[in-house]
């Protein structure tokens, strides 16, 4: 039997620590799907303090675990299909990623939300970012996903969130949290224009009503919170439903991408004084569920990247390999990845570098084996 790591407690201290960061009006990560079927794009931009990270490829077959403390109930699983995944804070805790099927889920931050309360002791439930892991170990659809959450809630460990999840078919959705409940908005109905940023959807899309007639972008508010964000790339996704969707390719979501990006301004350092680190766009990522593959580039390296993610998925006893996603350029081969503990161990030691009393070394190893403590199960 898989062993209880004793972090939980240490991962709530932990969110203390980074909701300084996710509480800056600069924050505004954005998510956007063009093309219609199969064709279909998952596009984002991660906004945060820190760009280091790693993408993870998990193999299949595997036996986890979920992150527990005393005598709250622990989830057990299998991991059904591989997954490529991009973290920051931990291997087995990514903000987004695809699995074999094309199942693709993106994290973003959502400072309306109100997650349901959980009883630990009597449900088992899982952190918000370990729940895309779960979700990518075990789903293929929407309906999957959707259907997983009565019996798999999510609590709140590091920052609430919510979620954008698509198919291989084109099919999206936007799960999204408030103080009525889970609402579940679905691309082709409310979801559209197919766009969320860091508020509640209905609180975005009554912020953008007026502004979505304006004629030209740059007559739109270049101000970095959370609605005027949702407003510039709501408008962008209404103006390329117009156009030919022969044209809605991957060119034109990274040009949309690099249209809604923010970058450092004086007024940010600033306020870094003050106790809020400033935030920018860290890392540029567009999905193609159908066809398995993903690009990418970041603040710190503009160069595109892609994976065929076809050419990586595994299945145990094939190891885990990982990749660190400020490096590369052209298209990433399996021969480029290394050992997922390096790079676990340096994305942790950097994402908990300034939280060091509230997290020190000790519980930082400790993520870093629970992350080894997945097994493989002979089928």
């Amino acid at each position: 039997m898989t062993p209880k790591f004793s972090i939980k407690t240490k991962l709530k201290t932990f969110a203390i620590a980074v909701s300084i960061p996710l509480a800056s009006a600069a924050m505004a990560c954005i998510s956007m799907i063009i093309g219609e079927g199969p064709r279909s794009l998952l596009g984002q931009n991660y906004d945060f303090a820190l760009g280091d990270g790693a993408i993870f490829v998990n193999a299949s077959g595997k036996e986890k675990t979920s992150l527990a403390e005393g005598d709250e109930r622990a989830l057990h699983w299998r991991a059904k299909y591989s997954s490529v995944a991009f973290a920051q804070f931990g291997k087995e805790l990514p903000i987004s990623g695809m699995n074999e099927k094309g199942l693709t889920i993106q994290g973003l931050w959502n400072k309306d939300a109100s997650y349901p309360k959980v009883n630990r002791r009597e449900t088992a439930s899982l952190n918000e970012l370990q729940w895309i892991q779960y979700q990518l170990d075990t789903a293929e659809s929407v309906a999957d996903v959707q259907r997983s959450l009565a019996a798999t809630p999510i609590h709140q460990d590091y920052a609430s969130l919510h979620y954008v999840v698509c198919e291989a078919s084109g099919a999206c959705a936007l799960i999204d949290f408030d103080e009525i409940g889970m609402r579940i908005a679905k691309r082709g109905a409310d979801f559209e224009p197919a766009a969320i940023t860091n508020s509640t959807l209905i609180r975005s899309k009554h912020h953008a009503a007026l502004a979505l007639n304006t004629e030209e972008f740059a007559d739109l508010s270049d101000d970095k919170n959370s609605l005027d964000a949702y407003t510039r790339a709501a408008w962008l996704l209404q103006r390329a439903g117009i156009a030919d969707s022969r044209n809605l390719g991957a060119q034109r979501l990274h040009d949309m991408l690099e249209k809604t990006r923010v970058d450092f301004q004086v007024s940010d350092v600033l306020s870094a004084f003050g106790g809020q680190p400033p935030s920018a766009t860290q890392w540029s990522i567009v999905f193609s569920p159908a066809e398995r593959w993903v690009e990418w580039r970041t603040r710190d390296n503009p160069e595109m990247r892609r994976l065929d993610l076809t050419k990586l998925f595994r299945a145990c006893p094939a190891p885990d390999i990982a990749f660190n996603v400020s490096k590369g350029k052209g298209v990433i081969s399996a021969a480029h990845f290394s050992s997922p503990r390096a790079e676990n161990q340096r994305i942790i030691t950097a994402a908990y570098k300034n939280v060091k009393k509230q997290f020190p070394v000790e519980r930082q190893k400790a993520l870093v084996d629970y992350a080894e403590s997945m097994n493989c199960r002979a089928k």
